[in-house]
């Protein structure tokens, strides 16, 4: 390991080439060679350092749910075999059922916060138009790849969780009704807007000035 002591690692090669086995992901190594005929060992040659590291495992599938009007994408940081996770690229499975879309800018996977917390969030609203084109009650699929100084992952397995359902249509038809208001009172009534979002309407508020 790096500022330690040499010791030696294998002897009596013949051929100028070795593979170190069973190192610890994330250590960084010192090697150095010699090389020895019958009149006695040469000086050492430099030094190679080298941090033990590969491209990370892929993450575990994601999982994704809704709270009022996000979508959110969460998931575990998997093992980076020695090299710390740099980024993450983030796909979500069109409503074709087929296409994967890389999702760049409300989830993006370079951004410090996004790495730290292994989380993000796209808005319904996005979901619904084009790449994407989700339908009321659709079930969001993702998948994911992680990066780091030496390559991508393999892509997670999908996962899903979440479906999108939307804020309801504005009422309509607001309107008085003349039988009942007098010059203290004044009653209207409405009609309920056209979708309501996926979810049952709770309940209605009324503002005046």
């Amino acid at each position: 390991m790096q500022g330690g002591t040499f010791t030696i690692l294998a002897s009596n090669l013949l051929e100028p080439e070795y593979q170190a086995e069973n190192l610890t992901p994330g250590v960084i190594y010192e090697f150095k060679v010699q090389s020895r005929n019958s009149y006695g060992y040469s000086a050492f040659s430099a030094t190679l350092t080298m941090l033990c590291a590969f491209k990370p495992e892929p993450p575990a599938a994601p999982t994704t749910f809704r709270t009022t009007n996000k979508m959110n994408i969460d998931w575990v940081e998997p093992f980076t075999n020695g090299s710390p996770i740099t980024g993450y690229r983030i796909y979500i499975l069109q409503h074709d059922g087929v296409t994967y879309t890389q999702e760049k800018v409300e989830c993006d996977g370079t951004s410090a916060a996004v790495i730290a917390n292994t989380f993000c969030q796209v808005s319904l609203a996005k979901l619904i138009i084009s790449p994407y084109n989700h339908v009321l009650d659709e079930s969001v699929w993702v998948t994911i790849i992680a990066e780091n100084f030496y390559g991508d992952s393999l892509v997670s397995e999908p996962g899903n969780g979440g479906l999108v359902k939307l804020v309801p249509d504005a009422p309509i038809n607001l309107a008085n009704d003349p039988s009942v208001t007098i010059d203290t009172r004044i009653k209207f009534n409405w009609q309920q807007g056209a979708s309501n979002g996926g979810d049952t309407v709770l309940d209605f508020d009324i503002y005046y000035d």
